[in-house]
């Protein structure tokens, strides 16, 4: 399971993660905060040719939230009220 931690980036009350607003995503079973970082990205030399998952991030977790760890909307399917 993964909650949603504003971080002090939304107003007090604020319950939906709103694009372009960082938040931060930790797991509730590991107590670590999900983070990833352009030089852990999946490419032809350490996943193969034809790899499905080419230049995608790896996610990783990191003890305290820090710059790794800040998550943004900027594309996708955003569904609204």
């Amino acid at each position: 399971t993964v909650v949603c931690e504003s971080g002090g980036y939304f107003s007090k009350g604020e319950r939906y993660w709103v694009r372009d607003q960082p938040v931060r995503l930790k797991s509730i079973d590991t107590e670590r905060y999900l983070g990833a970082s352009s030089t852990v990205r999946f490419t032809e030399q350490n996943c193969g040719r034809g790899c499905p998952i080419m230049n995608h991030l790896e996610v990783f977790g990191r003890q305290t939230g820090d710059q790794y760890t800040q998550w943004k909307v900027e594309l996708g399917v955003h569904l609204s009220k």
